[in-house]
């Protein structure tokens, strides 16, 4: 979960993949969840 420091605005989110190289995104999860608080929280 992660807030704003004012408090008007949260995130709160669940990613599932399939811990394996070759079926799911775990190897970009840091770069994944960047990008969605940059985009929520950044307006861009």
């Amino acid at each position: 979960m992660y807030g704003s420091p004012d408090g008007s605005k949260t995130l709160t989110a669940s990613v599932t993949w399939v811990d394996s190289a070759t079926r799911g995104p775990a190897k970009d999860f840091q770069k994944l969840t960047d990008a969605l608080v940059k985009q929520v929280f950044c307006d861009k």
